[in-house]
């Protein structure tokens, strides 16, 4: 799995020409491997909501492998949005290894390792 983001922006003019300032763009799209769509497919996870907006709008999976265009006013919003959906995949990304393992077995060695950095 892996999510592809890229980055434009564009001025924007007023009704006499005037500069308006600038736009950012952002697009993502989701890249799933065959065994992760049929995942997807078997549990029907497409319809998973990965985030929701300030607006209240849900983008589930689908939406995002089918990928997804934001413009925002500001770098800031720009990288927060970034960093929201990163997110929501590396939690998804989780979820689906959860999944791929029904049907099998998961052996825990101990002590279990501490990841929590401290």
């Amino acid at each position: 799995m892996k999510l592809v983001i890229k980055r434009t922006q564009a001025d924007m003019k007023g009704v006499f020409g005037g500069n308006k300032g600038v736009q950012f763009n952002l697009h993502y799209r989701l890249m799933l491997t065959p065994e992760e769509a049929s995942v997807v497919e078997r549990y029907k996870l497409g319809y998973h909501v990965l985030s929701t907006s300030g607006a209240g709008v849900n983008e589930t999976v689908n939406d995002v492998v089918r990928g997804v265009s934001q413009s925002v006013n500001s770098v800031p919003v720009l990288l927060r949005n970034e960093d929201v959906i990163k997110s929501a995949c590396n939690s998804f990304y989780t979820l689906l290894e959860v999944a791929k393992s029904f049907g099998g077995e998961e052996t825990i060695h101990f002590p279990l390792k501490d990841t929590s950095g401290d």
